[in-house]
């Protein structure tokens, strides 16, 4: 089993970034190696994102993102497993470009409160 196939993986990082973060949080997660994001939890609204194979773009709507966080897949070379690339921001912004690389399988935003 990769350790992305491992359901307490990505709610363990979930609960990482609710655990440090000091206001509320939006998590958009990916089902699967290469599909779309999907609204996983908080306030659905309050960020808006779109995304092609290499970026995603967001927009926060009405509120201030104070940071976000991109986990990418992890990967296999071989017998080794590989953890998936991983972005960390804390500048207070209302929109911007997240260049990845790839499809990601978690984008946490950070809120202002």
């Amino acid at each position: 089993m990769r350790i992305y196939e491992s359901p307490g993986w990505v709610a363990l990082l979930v609960g990482l970034v609710l655990a440090l973060s000091a206001g509320s949080v939006i998590t958009f997660q990916a089902p699967s190696p290469g599909a779309d994001l999907e609204h996983a939890g908080g306030n659905r609204d309050a960020v808006s994102i779109s995304q092609d194979e290499t970026s995603v773009t967001w927009k926060a709507e009405g509120t201030t993102v104070s940071g976000y966080q991109v986990q990418g897949w992890p990967a296999a070379t071989g017998t080794d497993e590989l953890g998936g690339g991983l972005i960390l921001s804390r500048a207070i912004e209302q929109s911007g470009v997240i260049a990845f690389g790839e499809r990601p399988m978690l984008l946490v935003f950070e809120i202002s409160s």
